[in-house]
């Protein structure tokens, strides 16, 4: 891929929703809003997930093992923790993963062949929310 090529690529990358694992496991899932030349990437929105520690998946298998009569290595799910973050740097000397989960969510404009309207505002002729329709009045 030559640099032109690269360059539009990661310019399709932003505002995207992205997934980046790091080195010590942790997953970032949020917007893409740039990087820079050290690989560093900056999310928006950002929710941080982490694996359970060991000690917590042995605490499982072993309630669901006391629990059960047939203790056949049966699969044992243990959630993982997250938490908002909002903003975040992610360096790029710990990144090992990145994917893309789908394009934000944005909220739909209204349009006039939507709406009915004449397009300024979406709410209508008079652009106040108040329509009469015969002896009905209905109020925003």
């Amino acid at each position: 891929m030559d640099n032109a090529a690269a360059v539009d690529y990661i310019k399709g990358l932003l505002g995207q929703q992205l997934r980046v694992t790091t080195a010590d496991t942790r997953i970032f899932v949020g917007q893409m809003k740039c990087t820079d030349k050290d690989r560093n990437i900056i999310l928006a929105c950002t929710q941080e997930y982490r694996h359970p520690p060991p000690s917590a998946v042995a605490l499982a298998t072993a309630a669901a093992a006391a629990a059960a009569a047939d203790p056949s290595g049966a699969p044992v799910r243990v959630d993982m923790s997250s938490r908002f973050m909002g903003l975040v740097v992610v360096p790029g000397e710990y990144i090992t993963k990145i994917e893309v989960e789908g394009p934000p969510e944005r909220p739909r404009r209204p349009t006039p062949e939507r709406e009915g309207g004449d397009g300024r505002d979406g709410r209508g002729p008079s652009g106040g929310g108040v329509e009469a329709t015969g002896a009905d009045t209905y109020l925003a």
